[in-house]
């Protein structure tokens, strides 16, 4: 089973037909302050996988980490590969993760590590800008 896509976005959903429809992908967020904690975002991965894995159950494991790799949040989400509508061919299929209350204690690079069966098979960078001094900005203008 492989990484296709990864990203974090605002909003994202799955159709009944199979449809992935994602809005506001984002690498950056910008904090007022800290510790914050991010109200609501959604964590969006692609899989694709080959006949061999059909009907097998995984755990993807998904570890938020900040800049120094200290594991912030961590969650296991189990999935079931799909048969795909087509025989013969793979597996295509998608997760998607709402997450809300992220804990963010720290400007720096974060990143969402994706992993399948202890093996890292992508990830989710997240940039954690500083604060902007508001008064300061004000001030300049």
């Amino acid at each position: 089973m492989e990484v296709t896509l990864a990203v974090a976005a605002d909003y994202a959903n799955i159709t009944n037909d199979g449809k992935l429809n994602i809005m506001g992908i984002f690498e950056e967020v910008n904090p007022t302050g800290f510790p914050t904690l991010l109200q609501q975002m959604f964590l969006v991965i692609s899989f694709e996988a080959g006949p061999a894995e059909f009907g097998a159950q995984k755990v993807v494991h998904i570890a938020f980490m900040d800049d120094d790799g200290n594991r912030k949040v961590t969650l296991d989400v189990p999935v079931v590969v799909p048969r795909p509508v087509r025989p013969g061919s793979r597996a295509y299929f998608s997760q998607v993760i709402g997450l809300g209350g992220l804990p963010i204690e720290a400007p720096g690079d974060h990143q969402f590590a994706i992993l399948v069966g202890g093996e890292t098979k992508g990830s989710v960078s997240l940039h954690v800008n500083e604060p902007i001094d508001e008064t300061q900005e004000s001030e300049e203008a």
